[in-house]
């Protein structure tokens, strides 16, 4: 046989070469949705162990400290008594935002340095944040003062940043680089103005609720901590003088349901719809910490609605608000479900009926 011939039987035609192409597409089509679901459990994995992580902390923690919760606990570890929290102060005057304000100024200057004690962050001086729930977003930092984490020596380290969570993650990623922070994504009521920025690096993806931190009700004049209308990330407290019921010195040990009440949690679903949604909407599934140092994916519809603990003797009440993305921190909060300015939402466990004396789930709902 000529050896033409040969050649251009060994070729493709063209249709040969589209079914090929077809092929490979029909793969692709099939492999591609596959392998976003596998990114997608790997990241509720990563996030689950991250709160895992935390909880493992808090538990070694209550065990060394009569089951203190460690957010605002006033006990600084390895120490009879406090020296930072200035939390166990009668100063006339002096509230407790304040007090949270030296808490976390002492644990950053004494683990990362500052101008007078040197250290990585030598140049920057941690300025005293006066008005700032510390007890939030930063509620680890005695865990990690107290050497609780396998990295002893970091008040930055992964297992803080949801993989989902971008700015916490650029945050860290700038730890070392202030002229990257300060300014950016300012809170222009923290006093003083561009203080607060320089604690973002230690910032957490995961909250505590806030009976963690505070009583479980209103009771007379004694300290409460509810939604301040119209910004869903900031609280409003009652009896923040220092004859008033402190923050803090909340203990694990107060649980009635520790297997039903939520105890870290995440603002943002960032792992259960299409797209990342406030965790206060019906439809919102995320991982969820209890207090029986579990972790699991559950779903707002199989949660109880919560209380309004202004109103603890009307059990039919619930905290209600509405989340404004516009009123947070520039960038930072995600568009609303209906894409209006604004949603009204219900509190679920961030609100508990009765506080650490009530539950949020009846039973381990998985569906």
């Amino acid at each position: 046989m000529p050896s033409h011939v040969r050649a251009r039987r060994s070729a493709f035609t063209l249709i040969e070469l589209l079914l090929v192409i077809g092929i490979i597409a029909l793969l692709v089509s099939i492999l591609l949705p596959a392998l976003s679901k596998s990114r997608k459990a790997a990241k509720i994995a990563i996030c689950m162990n991250n709160m895992h992580q935390m909880l493992t902390a808090q538990m070694s923690y209550g065990g060394d400290y009569k089951e203190l919760i460690a957010a605002t606990s006033g006990v600084t570890p390895g120490k009879t008594t406090s020296t930072y929290a200035d939390l166990q102060s009668t100063n006339a005057g002096e509230g407790w935002l304040l007090r949270l304000g030296k808490n976390a100024a002492d644990i950053a200057r004494r683990r990362r340095g500052n101008a007078a004690t040197g250290g990585p962050f030598s140049g920057q001086p941690f300025p005293l944040v006066q008005n700032r729930f510390f007890t939030r977003n930063f509620w680890h930092l005695p865990l990690i003062d107290g050497g609780y984490f396998s990295d002893e020596k970091a008040l930055v380290t992964p297992a803080f940043a949801c993989p989902d969570d971008e700015w916490v993650k650029g945050w860290q990623t700038n730890a070392e680089s202030y002229s990257a922070l300060v300014g950016t994504s300012p809170e222009p009521s923290a006093i003083p103005g561009g203080s607060y920025e320089y604690y973002r690096p230690f910032w957490s993806t995961y909250q505590l609720v806030p009976v963690a931190w505070a009583p479980d009700k209103h009771n007379g004049s004694s300290f409460t901590v509810t939604q301040v209308t119209n910004r869903h990330h900031l609280f409003n407290g009652g009896g923040s003088s220092p004859g008033q019921a402190p923050l803090g010195n909340r203990r694990i040990d107060q649980v009635a349901y520790t297997s039903q009440k939520v105890f870290i949690f995440d603002v943002f679903d960032r792992h259960g719809n299409r797209r990342p949604i406030w965790h206060a909407y019906t439809i919102a599934r995320q991982p969820l910490a209890f207090f029986d140092a579990s972790v699991r994916f559950l779903k707002n519809r199989d949660c109880q609605p919560g209380w309004n603990p202004d109103t603890p003797n009307n059990l039919t009440a619930v905290t209600n608000y509405q989340y404004i993305p516009s009123t947070g921190f520039p960038g930072y909060d995600y568009p609303t479900l209906s894409g209006a300015a604004a949603d009204n939402v219900i509190g679920y466990f961030r609100w508990t009926r009765k506080g650490l004396g009530g539950y949020d789930f009846i039973t381990d709902q998985k569906r």
